[in-house]
């Protein structure tokens, strides 16, 4: 098996190896941004839909990728997923989970079998919100950068 990609919808999607299943940015809560932004078509069963997952990746504190609301019922039925950020050196995200009461980690790189993490804050941003994940599994590599600038430089970094 190589890394399997699962499209959800917006930013969320789902990677996969033999070792690991990861959530990546679940905005699932209609109504960000003021009542402004919803999904089309809505998924009625989002949690069904997705199923377990091992890990669940927040890239950043926006809206649209870090939706507390879902995260606490997707716990509530999945405790044993483990929630990972980056190490960001203000860490707003963190700060923001915390005050919602969302377990999280803060993880540079995991190894998980013959699948390794980077979690890789943005370099090029002036102000410390958004990260990337670079997943590798035996040879494949898919990198998750949503809102980020690619940066072929920080990719190489982090990429051994």
């Amino acid at each position: 098996m190589s890394i399997k990609v699962r499209y959800i919808y917006s930013a969320c999607i789902v990677l996969e190896t033999e070792d690991v299943k990861i959530l990546c940015d679940p905005w699932v809560s209609e109504g960000v941004y003021d009542g402004s932004w919803y999904h089309y078509p809505k998924l009625e069963n989002p949690i069904d839909v997705i199923g377990f997952t091992d890990l669940i990746y927040i890239s950043h504190i926006h809206p649209d990728h870090y939706d507390p609301k879902f995260l606490k019922v997707y716990l509530a039925k999945y405790p044993k997923t483990k929630i990972i950020i980056a190490p960001f050196q203000n860490n707003f995200l963190s700060k923001r989970m915390q005050l919602d009461k969302i377990p999280h980690n803060i993880e540079t790189n995991i190894l998980l079998g013959n699948t390794k993490l980077w979690l890789i804050p943005n370099e090029r941003a002036w102000f410390d919100v958004d990260s990337a994940l670079l997943v590798e599994h035996k040879g494949h590599t898919v990198v998750n950068m949503n809102d980020n600038i690619y940066n072929q430089d920080t990719i190489k970094h982090y990429h051994i």
